[in-house]
């Protein structure tokens, strides 16, 4: 099924299909509910501003920088029925969504910090992360999200979507490693460090 989403007025007729646009609105021809083309209305019908490359994409998940990212952006107004917050888990399943909705992956997966703090970064580097040690090697975790990190792993389970670490290792070495798994990827993330991966030649991308 090929059809065109605009906004707004003006109706017009495109592939066979009427649908309702307005000159310089930009929609998108999407089929089968995953983006192929971005468009732009005119005067002289539609020009293609981008076009979607055919073949598998993955979709990897930055969680632990997600879910600190939701927690902090996401008002602490959402609870549970016991008092629970969940405002984090609010934002995180968001951030999946408009995900998942932008790029129609044809898998995805969500990478984890099995270790936040590898020993082999401290050894290499003892001030990796230093300043967020409690005492140990326990990370300092703001209390009402800590309890909302497994919730959000609980979600991830029920919904049937992967949950991937790998022992002494955090999420960006899974990251780093499944980048090479696909031949088109996106990697969602709040953490400026995984742009080394962006590759043009490989349709790496990394959303910030």
């Amino acid at each position: 099924v090929w059809f065109a989403v605009a906004d707004k007025v003006g109706p017009t007729e495109f592939l066979g299909y009427e649908t309702e646009v307005a000159e310089g609105v930009v929609t998108a021809l999407v089929r089968n509910g995953a983006m192929v083309e971005t468009l732009a209305a005119g005067e002289d019908g539609f020009v293609v501003l981008d076009t979607a490359p055919t073949g598998h994409t993955l979709l990897l998940l930055d969680s632990a920088s997600l879910y600190y990212r939701a927690f902090y952006g996401v008002p602490d107004r959402f609870h549970g029925h016991d008092g629970t917050p969940t405002n984090a888990v609010r934002g995180f399943l968001d951030a999946i969504t408009r995900a998942i909705t932008q790029f129609a992956p044809d898998e995805l997966i969500a990478c984890w910090d099995d270790d936040w703090r590898p020993a082999f970064r401290v050894a290499a580097l003892p001030s990796y992360k230093a300043h967020r040690v409690d005492h140990g090697d326990v990370e300092i975790v703001p209390e009402e999200l800590q309890v909302q990190v497994p919730l959000i792993r609980a979600v991830l389970t029920s919904a049937g979507l992967p949950i991937v670490g790998y022992p002494d290792a955090e999420a960006d070495d899974v990251i780093g490693t499944l980048a090479t798994a696909s031949e088109r990827v996106r990697i969602v993330t709040g953490d400026r460090d995984l742009f080394q991966l962006a590759d043009q030649d490989r349709d790496c991308r990394v959303l910030y």
